[in-house]
């Protein structure tokens, strides 16, 4: 089964379409798809769905329609909607939803530019082919927050579009893709990347006349549209065709790639474009390398929406595999997300680093509060290496995860970064409105009250940061 939103929203299985309603459902489920693993709420739903003058009866509404998109998602255990208090998460494998799968798609073929030339092509064409459409085409139109996510993944397929064009041009395809680059521009007439890999293409089609007249051409259109000359970048390349002074082979012209990542969480390949939260981020690591009571344990908390998460995985692990922390370098990064099942999830995630796995290591997990410690002792080499355990998203605990299960993980945890000469370390992240919960528990309560780390809206110099610093990074 796959959700498909690179289009009209739909659902299929096995090619065949599922019913799920109409357009208000469709806009729904496209909403949770938009929002990701951070879920959304009850009252955004609402004000997405109806805007400013919802009936009455929109919560039950909400409700129903949730309760008919289980049942007809029911046909795929993989993907499930969750209710974690008043907000909604959808929880899908990548490959079942193709927003998502787009962006892993292009991703791996951008990876791939350096190497496997032929493979990174072929990656980019399986990823554009996965649309059929504008994003969200059919609801987009009235729900901020899918206009919003369509434009970026618009921008996401033009980017991954130009970089398979300059693929190919690199490729010795030169001519055949001047016909394609043309209908872009008349698309997109002020996207100067696209008239750049033009002028490529047309010059490694021994057709250097005509790539001096794409430059006359952006020249008149930025001069009439914006009032401004082309780039340095377009300017050096002219000169270069004019004095012949190119390669045979056209020079790396890589697309400008959108900085932003906009509602998206960032994850730890965003490092590069992750700005604002260096301060934040140096907290996290002195409150991990000093040698105090209950060092093994940090917990990262803030509001919904805050930014905890993004700062622990683009900010904190990237800094943690560079050795800020004494030794770190040598730790294996273990991140988990508790769902239903915490105890199958830490454990699946512990046999996938081991060096020699066995067979299970759930009995081993439950036997005691030293068993994880125990567990962790028994997969790592005899080394001097460790786990960080990063638990994202640990309210979970109290509002999916089996309530017994929740227990024993709890217990697990609070014994194995207690425990002597452990090996594991823990970082989790909490919402600020379920801090009571864990206070409630006996022994998790006083590592929690002295071992947390509390995320608070930006400065407005970090906002500045965070706005200036990935737009530098990609040359913008």
């Amino acid at each position: 089964m796959q959700v498909q939103v690179l289009g009209h929203v739909r659902v299929t299985d096995r090619g065949a379409s599922v019913s799920i309603g109409g357009p208000r459902q469709r806009a729904v489920l496209a909403v949770l798809v938009a929002a990701g693993r951070d879920g959304v709420s009850v009252d955004r739903l609402i004000d997405e769905i109806w805007g400013e003058e919802p009936p009455r009866a929109a919560r039950n509404s909400v409700q129903s329609m949730i309760s008919h998109l289980r049942k007809a998602l029911s046909a795929d255990p993989r993907i499930t909607i969750e209710s974690e208090g008043r907000r909604y998460r959808l929880r899908a494998p990548v490959d079942a939803v193709d927003s998502y799968e787009f962006a892993s798609r292009v991703d791996e073929a951008r990876g791939g530019l350096g190497g496997q030339l032929e493979s990174a092509v072929e990656c980019f064409r399986d990823a554009l082919e996965l649309w059929h459409g504008p994003a969200y085409g059919d609801v987009a139109d009235e729900v901020d927050l899918l206009r919003v996510d369509a434009a970026r993944l618009e921008e996401l397929r033009l980017t991954a579009l130009e970089c398979l064009i300059e693929a190919e041009i690199d490729s010795g395809q030169a001519a055949a893709v001047v016909g394609e680059l043309e209908a872009l521009i008349a698309d997109h007439p002020l996207r100067e990347g696209l008239y750049r890999l033009l002028m490529l293409a047309l010059y490694g089609a021994d057709r250097q006349a005509e790539a001096l007249r794409v430059v006359s051409r952006l020249r008149q259109v930025l001069a009439t549209e914006l009032g401004i000359e082309p780039s340095a970048a377009v300017a050096e390349l002219e000169q270069k065709i004019i004095d012949q002074s190119l390669d045979s082979a056209p020079p790396e012209i890589v697309a400008i790639v959108n900085p932003y990542r906009g509602l998206a969480p960032f994850v730890e390949a965003d490092a590069s474009l992750f700005y604002g939260r260096e301060r934040l981020t140096g907290r996290l690591v002195d409150r991990l390398a000093a040698d105090v009571d209950g060092c093994r344990f940090l917990a990262v908390v803030g509001a919904s929406g805050s930014g905890k998460s993004s700062v622990v995985r683009a900010g904190l692990i990237p800094a943690i595999r560079r050795g800020t922390v004494p030794g770190s370098e040598r730790w294996v990064v273990v991140p988990i997300v508790p769902g239903i099942h915490p105890l199958r999830d830490l454990e699946a995630a512990l046999l996938r680093i081991a060096i020699n796995p066995p067979p299970t290591l759930l009995e081993q997990l439950t036997r005691d509060e030293l068993g994880l410690s125990d567990a962790v002792r028994r997969i790592l080499p005899d080394d001097g290496s460790e786990v960080l355990l990063v638990v994202d998203q640990f309210e979970e605990l109290f509002t999916i995860a089996d309530p017994a299960e929740s227990g024993q993980f709890i217990d697990a945890l609070v014994g194995a970064v207690k425990a002597p000469e452990s090996r594991l370390r823990a970082v989790i992240t909490l919402r600020a409105d379920f801090y009571d919960r864990p206070l409630g528990h006996p022994t998790l309560a006083p590592l929690l009250a002295k071992r947390h780390e509390t995320v608070v809206a930006m400065t407005p110099d970090e906002l500045s940061e965070a706005i200036v610093g990935p737009a530098e990074g990609v040359g913008v």
